[in-house]
Order: structure tokens, then C-alpha cells, then sequence
């Protein structure tokens, strides 16, 4: 039996995805294949691509929003995604999908059709990455293959059929957004209405997605921002959290799987 990981997009909440696998792999619970979506996609790509826990913590703990676009000076969005594309490079330990020591996809949008693309098996990494994360009117979108790709979230928040897709059988969905906003409070401004719905927007089209999960891990991030990168020592110590409290329900539900 093949299990496989499916990690959402959540911006800097996608850090707590780096707990989860840290509690995991402690537990000796075996990952046979991931998929991700934005952040999750980020992480996803530094698991399957060999890189230990440790590795993956030194180089969230190093992001900075610098890293992740630079102003583009475009009618398509006020950012490109070059700096994130060149950071990944230079960490991630490889450079193509036909290399990744794991099966690995991740997911972006197509921008004229809606349609999820899953990039997976041959193909830059960094670029397939960026392109995930490229979430529309911040980030110029990617152009490949003819067409134009903005954030996975859009199609696939919670890439749980993608990662099903790769062969895996039992599916481990990590939701980074299960909490909603709790730092904003009830809105009280225009912005409020604006994020609250499209918070509820992302999460409603996320349920759909985690009923094809055999189990759901939940970290409790709601009270942190999107955008707060330098705390991801928070961030991964919820997703160990989260882990821990869900690993014997995962040991069980493993165990009778094989049965």
C-alpha cells in the first residue's frame, strides 16, 4: 500500500506542513508520494526531492518576502516570481522532476480555463513551483507550454486527487487554512468582507477535495497571518501539534487499510 501526502497552499502557513512531516517521519510512518499546492507545493518539493527535515527548517527558517518576487512593472500583476524561481534553484538539491528520488507533483491554474494543470514526471521544478504560487493580480502569471498558469488554490487547494494520481493509496491531507481568519476578528471594514469571503470561498472548495482524504491533519494556525514568514517556529511546531494528535488515528486507520 502506497501512502501519499497532499499538502494545501496557505502562503507562510504552508510552514506548518514542516511539522507535520517532522512528526511523521519520527513515527516511522512511510511517504511514498506527494503532491502540493502554493506553499504546500514548496515544501513538497524540498520533501521529495531529498532534502531532511532539517534542511527544509534552515531554508524556511531563511525565507523573507525579498525571496519570494521583485517588482515587475507589468499590466498582469506587480510582481514576478524570478527571485522565489532562482531561490529554489539554488536549494532545492534537484532541478527536474525525472529526478525526484519521490513522485512529486504540484498544482497551478490554468488562467483561461479554470482547469487544474498538475505538473509532475519531466519539467523544471522551480518554474512548476513558482507557477503554483503565482496567485493572480500579485504575481505576474507563468507562461508554459502556450498557456498562462496563476495559483494552483484556485483549482486545487488541497491536491488530494493529484496525489492519488501518483499512485498512492491511502492519502495523508494537510489543511493549513481549516481555521480561517481568527487574528482578523469579525469584519468590520470593507477589506474584512473582501477577505472573509474569500476565505470562506477557499474552504468550501477545499471540503470537496478532503473527502477523498482517508485522514485530514489540521494545524492551528487561524491566529496567524498569511504573510508572517518570520514565524515559522510557530508555525512548525503547530503542524508538529497537529500531527501528534492525529498519529494513532493514522497508525489504526493504516493498519486496517492493509487488512
Amino acid at each position: 500500500m502506497k501512502i501519499g501526502l497532499a499538502l494545501s497552499g496557505g502562503a507562510a502557513r504552508g510552514m506548518a506542513h514542516v511539522g507535520v512531516l517532522k512528526v511523521l517521519l519520527q513515527h516511522r510512518i512511510p511517504i511514498h508520494a506527494v503532491a502540493g499546492t502554493s506553499a504546500g507545493a514548496i515544501v513538497g518539493a524540498s520533501f521529495a526531492a531529498g532534502m531532511t527535515i532539517d534542511e527544509i527548517v534552515q531554508m524556511t527558517a531563511k525565507l523573507r518576502w525579498s525571496q519570494f518576487g521583485r517588482i515587475a512593472f507589468s499590466r498582469f500583476g506587480i510582481l514576478s516570481t524570478e527571485p522565489m524561481r532562482k531561490y529554489l534553484q539554488q536549494n532545492l538539491p534537484v532541478k527536474d522532476f525525472s529526478e525526484m528520488p519521490l513522485p512529486f507533483a504540484c498544482v497551478a491554474t490554468d488562467l483561461d480555463t479554470g482547469d487544474a494543470v498538475i505538473m509532475k514526471e519531466r519539467g523544471d521544478v522551480a518554474t512548476a513551483v513558482c507557477a503554483s504560487c503565482s496567485l493572480p493580480g500579485i504575481y505576474v502569471p507563468i507562461k508554459m507550454g502556450g498557456r498562462y498558469l496563476v495559483d494552483g488554490g484556485i483549482a486545487e487547494i488541497v491536491p488530494t486527487e493529484t496525489v492519488r494520481s501518483l499512485g498512492a493509496d491511502f492519502v495523508i491531507a494537510v489543511d493549513v487554512n481549516a481555521e480561517g481568519i481568527k487574528f482578523w476578528g469579525a469584519p468590520q471594514t470593507i477589506l474584512g468582507v473582501f477577505f472573509q469571503s474569500v476565505m470562506l470561498l477557499m474552504r468550501t472548495v477545499a471540503k470537496h477535495q478532503l473527502n477523498s482524504a482517508d485522514i485530514i491533519i489540521r494545524p492551528k494556525v487561524g491566529h496567524l497571518r498569511w504573510d508572517q514568514v518570520g514565524r515559522s517556529r510557530e508555525f512548525i511546531e503547530a503542524g508538529e501539534t497537529a500531527a501528534l494528535e492525529a498519529i494513532d488515528d493514522i497508525k489504526r486507520l493504516i493498519e486496517n487499510a492493509k487488512i
